[in-house]
């Protein structure tokens, strides 16, 4: 009978199921992969409502964080965007409100995506 367990892997829970090798060696454990590909697929992605779209000026706001290679801004519903362009006289920690569009290219390699800033403020007076 296959039981299955769980195990803490860098602050989040991981599930795991052990499936015994029954009769037919594998084939058991096959079957268990099956049914579980089968029920990702069944339960899909969550799709993002209203995602940021490349060309188009976006206004975001958030919180700047440090990020590896950029700045980022952690916005008010969580994301992460990595951030190129003058951010003026603001830093880390600061909550503000950015314009800024899609970037094409970029060697910031954390979050969701980029932004090219074009103009930013504080949070409460968006430029």
């Amino acid at each position: 009978m296959p039981w299955s367990s769980s195990r803490h892997v860098g602050g989040r829970v991981v599930p795991q199921i052990r499936v015994p090798a029954g009769k037919n060696g594998i084939a058991m454990r096959h079957w268990v992969l099956i049914g579980v590909v089968a029920a990702t697929l069944g339960i899909g992605c969550k799709q993002d409502s209203s995602p940021l779209k490349p060309g188009q000026t976006h206004t975001v706001r958030g919180e700047l964080v440090a990020g590896a290679e950029c700045p980022m801004i952690v916005t008010t519903d969580g994301k992460r965007y990595s951030l190129i362009g003058e951010l003026g006289r603001f830093k880390a920690g600061d909550r503000v409100c950015l314009k800024a569009s899609i970037a094409q290219m970029s060697m910031c390699m954390a979050g969701e995506g980029t932004l090219a800033v074009e103009a930013i403020g504080p949070e409460d007076d968006c430029p």
